[in-house]
């Protein structure tokens, strides 16, 4: 499988906005999930599915809760598909779930900055999601959405085959669909493997084939992104701000090309302008974390601190390091006219854990290690440290491995100190790497740190080797 050179592109639908009390009652559906009750979930969908509208990114945003639900709540989903002997929609959600799951696993990094194991787990949700999403394709008159998350799983996985396949399948199958066509286009973009002028070529074939179609303004907004795309990845803002405008112009409703265009104003300085596209954002999709993100950090730039802190918080919720990091530097330092407040790092240190950021396992572990809001407790700090490092954490590999040298908190073990050590020195700590040669002698430096990475590198060009060979024989034979 290829695995181009490009950032994440999640999900792929651009955002129209979903009616308040359909986004209320879907920010309530992984409560209902973990709480059992499957009949009344069921019909909460089942009502949405019937009433979607042409513009399939109402329906797939409604679903959001349900595709970035914590990964414990996996067998939840089993139960409630079991519970209603495998409904068309419990198989969708699930599917979602999975797909979430997957993107999760990948993470938002080159595909040259992203490891062997993260793909890995990547393709076994995926497989885990193909399989509900064609079940309930299946079943189910009309899902435009198992179409539009197929295609995405084949870009991400470089099957370009399976992709045009599926989004023949879904015109076929209805030749007004609004998300798989989008989805394909985005497919196309050069970031994601797509020839030159492919895009293009595509839009023009489909306003031949379907002039009728109301996804044609969406696709010729989503060509002006492309263009945009190549500036704003290129920090060419003022290019990137003119073109998203344009496509802006043609299709309102696109919730990431407004958070593009609001991180664009602000790397720009025109702050203003930031928070209202990021605001305009928000509007039509809150579940995003960038927008958020914008908004906090207009807000700060504004010195508007106070403000920014809901923003950071949210974007927190949803998941971003980055407004994590900024909220607790105003909570320890007293920034903004705001106190000292460890209870407030604890809260803002659970949000991020619950959201699966590294960064809120560590600072959990942190609060437990210094006793700040809670009893001091150096295991119960290792053992959050521990998901953290886990999570590809560096800093908190390095402080782990100085855990484990003492046996602070934990059964003293030089070699697992090691072990943590070496893979924060990898990551680019310097202070793993002072460790490692402020504790081991030459001779153990050299056997257990220069030795044991020449094997593993060695033995990990093998192998990428021997899959560029397959990547080859593949691209010969298509």
């Amino acid at each position: 499988m290829l695995r181009f050179k490009a950032l994440l592109l999640c999900g792929g639908l651009a955002g129209a906005a979903v009616p308040a009390a359909g986004a209320a009652a879907a920010e309530s559906w992984p409560e209902l999930l973990r709480e059992g009750r499957y009949d009344e979930l069921t019909a909460q969908l089942s009502g949405l599915h019937a009433r979607a509208e042409p513009d399939e990114r109402v329906l797939w945003r409604a679903f959001k809760p349900l595709e970035r639900a914590p990964a414990e709540l996996a067998p939840s989903f089993d139960k409630w598909v079991a519970a209603t002997n495998g409904h068309g929609l419990a198989l969708l959600a699930r599917g979602q779930f999975f797909y979430g799951q997957g993107w999760s696993a990948r993470g938002n990094r080159f595909a040259a900055e992203t490891s062997q194991e993260q793909f890995a787990r990547m393709d076994d949700f995926f497989a885990r999601a193909k399989a509900d999403l064609e079940a309930a394709k299946s079943k189910l008159e009309k899902c435009d959405l198992c179409y539009s998350s197929l295609i995405s799983i084949a870009m991400a996985q470089g099957e370009r085959e399976t992709k045009a396949l599926l989004y023949n399948q879904a015109m076929q199958r209805d030749p007004m669909a609004f998300g798989p066509p989008i989805v394909y286009l985005g497919s196309l973009s050069e970031r994601w493997g797509g020839r030159p002028g492919e895009a293009q070529a595509f839009v023009a074939n489909f306003r031949r084939d379907y002039p009728s179609s109301p996804v044609l303004p969406a696709l010729e907004a989503e060509l002006l992104v492309q263009q945009g795309e190549r500036y704003y990845f290129a920090n060419q803002y003022s290019e990137a701000v003119l073109l998203y405008e344009r496509a802006l112009a043609l299709d309102p409703r696109r919730a990431r090309t407004l958070y593009h265009l609001g991180y664009s104003y602000a790397r720009l300085n025109q702050f203003d302008r930031a928070l209202k596209a990021a605001d305009q954002s928000i509007a039509i999709d809150a579940a995003e974390k960038g927008p958020h993100q914008v908004r906090g950090w207009a807000l700060m730039r504004l010195e508007r601190g106070a403000e920014a802190l809901p923003a950071l918080l949210r974007a927190t919720e949803l998941g971003d390091a980055w407004s994590l990091r900024q909220a607790l530097q105003i909570y320890a330092h007293g920034k903004y006219g705001q106190r000292k407040d460890h209870a407030k790092t604890w809260q803002l240190c659970d949000a991020g854990a619950r959201a699966g950021i590294a960064e809120g396992y560590g600072c959990l572990g942190g609060h437990y290690y210094h006793g700040y809001h809670v009893k001091a407790d150096h295991a119960e700090a290792a053992r959050w440290f521990r998901i953290a490092a886990d999570r590809g954490q560096h800093e908190i590999m390095t402080d782990l491995g100085i855990m484990y040298w003492s046996g602070d908190g934990v059964p003293k073990d030089e070699k697992i100190a090691i072990g943590y050590w070496r893979k924060a020195a990898a990551a680019g700590d310097k202070r793993a790497e002072e460790k490692l040669k402020a504790n081991l002698s030459w001779w153990r430096y050299f056997w257990d740190v220069t030795w044991e990475g020449w094997a593993r590198s060695t033995k990990e060009a093998m192998s990428a080797a021997g899959s560029l060979f397959v990547q080859i024989a593949r691209a010969l034979a298509s």
